[in-house]
């Protein structure tokens, strides 16, 4: 029974998206050309707890919705108590801010507090209501997922040109696979009746948005490498997911699932990229 619940409450926080804003945090980090230390684990568990508390909190608001969608899932299922749930939420955004406080005290510098802080505002105001305003919604989740970079990259003492360029960067990417998963759903939302971009807007508008976002995406790409951030290795790397980039272009009007599927390896590469460049500067 021990090990249903405790698979029960991985599944509720999602762990694996947990481990990838973990990752985001140790990226912004390796990029701005820092060591590791105590206080960079103790951010990386800070955004650890925080992504859990969000991820939770979504399947709480949402627990009506998915008694109909994903009745497997740990609320509707009973496997988890609601009650209980909100509690281990309080607890896990409490002491995911109280550890990015210990972080900004330890270097000096109050931006990791200020964004693990408002952040978990967001978090929050994201499950209430955000989530159900079309693009608004699209807009934090990229602005969320963009920010461990910010986050990780803070961790030197201050917010470098890489790191703001790396936010930028994955900000349109994830914007831009968010808008095209509203697209692959539009049937299925509309029969929900969800108010996504794609529902409102149409597939078409809904489409050209998506692309103008990838295209920012490619536009800005070689930057880091002609700033002077990264190096040549870098570059190698960013032409093949750019060349991801653009093949979910042409697809996004005509197939938005193969769009969805090739943008997120593309994404991998560009995160890979960015590693390269900055560990072979060093």
């Amino acid at each position: 029974m021990g090990g249903l619940t405790t698979r029960a409450w991985l599944e509720l926080f999602r762990i694996k998206n947990c481990i990838m804003a973990s990752l985001a945090v140790a990226i912004g980090l390796v990029v701005s050309r820092e060591l590791w230390s105590e206080v960079e684990i103790l951010a990386l568990l800070s955004v650890f707890m925080i992504t859990g508390a969000g991820n939770a909190l979504n399947d709480v608001y949402d627990i009506e919705i998915d008694r109909v969608n994903k009745p497997d899932r740990p609320l509707p299922s009973g496997r988890l108590e609601k009650s209980v749930v909100m509690r281990a939420v309080s607890i896990l955004f409490i002491v995911g801010i109280l550890l990015s406080l210990v972080v900004s005290l330890e270097i000096d510098f109050f931006f990791p507090f200020a964004l693990a802080l408002i952040n978990s505002v967001l978090l929050w105001s994201y499950g209430v209501v955000l989530k159900r305003l079309p693009l608004i919604g699209n807009i934090l989740i990229s602005y969320l997922t963009a920010s461990t970079f910010l986050y990780g990259g803070s961790l030197t003492g201050e917010v470098m040109g890489v790191v703001i360029v790396l936010f930028i960067l994955s900000f349109f990417a994830t914007l831009s696979r968010e808008v095209v998963k509203s697209i692959e759903d539009v049937e299925g939302d509309k029969i929900g009746g969800a108010n996504t971009i794609a529902v409102v807007w149409g597939t078409s508008k809904s489409s050209t948005f998506a692309v103008l976002c990838i295209l920012i995406t490619i536009a800005l790409s070689p930057l880091p490498y002609l700033a002077g951030f990264l190096k040549e290795s870098y570059l190698m790397l960013v032409v093949v997911a750019d060349a991801g980039f653009l093949y979910a272009l042409t697809q996004i009007h005509k197939n938005p699932t193969t769009a969805s599927t090739i943008l997120k390896p593309s994404m991998g590469i560009a995160l890979v990229a960015f590693l390269s460049g900055a560990i072979f500067g060093l």
